[in-house]
């Protein structure tokens, strides 16, 4: 990753996250509205986005499709964020378009009524740009945070999908399921599909009533498909997702898009993500899982029950202070330090990081071998030291600590 993007990125950090689409409105108003040049599927969700975004772009490049791809966050590298037909932003790419809008980013910072952009609208900016410059056929992109206030809502997406909904960013989209529902329901469009798996009474209360009010269609898949293909992405939350994404695809069908079951079988069959799920070694087998919330951690816990029962699990984790409440983050320790015997409670190098020893305070109820390590790497390390050649090693808790696992150091790649 160049050290000039890089440095101007985390400058912009300290601008937080801030409501409103305001600014990135602006800021394409200035380079010539790049995101009304191509038709786009936007996915949220509290769980299960990412994979739904991958399944769904796949299918679309199986097809013949050129298809954008804007995700979040990233694991190693900025260029992660955005792709096309799997490929990344190249480094020269991602400064020259980043030189491209730093003029713009200023101009509108000038406006106190706007305020200064943030780092997660100055990517996305770039990777609405960059896919109008490549001329994509679709983008399908991932929505950040929540739904009604994400930079990404800018767009006039054609298909809308909101995976799943639970506690999740709870300071910022509210305490109560209904309450996070109708924030993340705001991506739907008038006269267009907006598609869930979701199962829950008060979230399918408001999806109906914001789509009744403005004119959308919603589509509940709440069974997966008994006639998916094999897939690379495991576990059985997968199936869903993946029945999830193929009504996308018939939905997309019925709008003009050429996507045979074929093109559809084959897309969700090759379709890969790192850090769901991801094993990326045996003997000891290493398990790479960003379970950021109480759910999550809940799926990833049946999981290794399923693909690991018997076996002797050493659990690395580490969790996001600042989206969960004490109780949460405790819920979310719950579910899993019961399943470890060695529990390696670590901390992210980032400062929205929680302390190691709360998590570790929170796991010795459940389980007797606690420990605190921190930085990530020594952690892991630990667990590696620790584990025979049938145990398993789980990394989980946060996407930021599955980006500090050094896949090389430990032969992981």
């Amino acid at each position: 990753m160049l050290q000039a993007l890089s440095d101007y990125m985390e400058r912009l950090t300290r601008f937080g996250i801030q409501p409103g689409l305001e600014r990135i409105r602006a800021l394409l108003e200035r380079v010539g509205n790049p995101h009304l040049k191509y038709p786009v599927v936007l996915i949220g969700g509290t769980n299960g986005k990412g994979s739904v975004v991958e399944f769904v772009a796949r299918i679309l490049h199986t097809a013949g499709y050129r298809t954008g791809i804007y995700t979040s966050p990233h694991l190693y590298r900025y260029n992660e964020r955005i792709r096309i037909n799997g490929a990344e932003i190249s480094d020269d790419d991602l400064l020259r378009l980043l030189r491209t809008v730093e003029p713009h980013v200023e101009a509108v910072a000038q406006y106190p009524e706007l305020g200064h952009p943030t780092q997660f609208e100055v990517l996305t900016l770039i990777g609405l740009l960059y896919f109008a410059e490549q001329n994509v056929d679709v983008a399908v992109l991932e929505v950040g945070l929540g739904g009604k206030w994400d930079a990404t809502n800018v767009t006039e997406p054609i298909v809308s999908a909101v995976v799943t909904v639970d506690l999740d960013h709870v300071d910022r989209l509210g305490g109560t399921i209904q309450a996070i529902a109708a924030d993340k329901v705001h991506i739907a469009r008038p006269g267009k599909p907006l598609v869930t798996a979701e199962t829950k009474p008060d979230a399918l209360r408001a999806f109906r009533e914001h789509c009744d009010k403005m004119g959308a269609r919603l589509v509940v898949v709440a069974e997966p498909r008994s006639d998916l293909p094999p897939l690379r992405m495991l576990g059985d939350f997968q199936k869903v997702n993946a029945t999830l994404s193929w009504k996308v695809a018939e939905l997309l069908q019925e709008q003009g898009f050429a996507l045979r079951d074929d093109a559809i079988r084959r897309g969700l069959s090759e379709a890969t993500l790192p850090g769901r799920f991801e094993i990326v070694r045996t003997s000891p087998t290493v398990v790479l899982d960003g379970a950021l919330n109480p759910e999550a951690a809940r799926t990833l816990a049946r999981n290794l029950r399923q693909h690991f029962s018997g076996r002797r699990l050493l659990l690395v984790m580490g969790v996001s202070a600042d989206k969960l409440t004490d109780d949460l983050k405790e819920e979310m320790v719950a579910a899993l330090a019961p399943l470890a015997e060695v529990f390696i409670a670590t901390q992210a190098n980032n400062p929205r990081a929680a302390p190691a020893a709360q998590i570790a305070a929170f796991a010795r109820p459940h389980t007797p071998d606690v420990r605190a390590v921190a930085p990530v790497m020594d952690a892991v390390k630990l667990a590696m030291q620790l584990a025979q050649p049938d145990d398993v090693v789980c990394v989980t808790g946060s996407f930021y600590v599955i980006g500090e696992v050094e896949r090389e150091v430990l032969g992981l790649r």
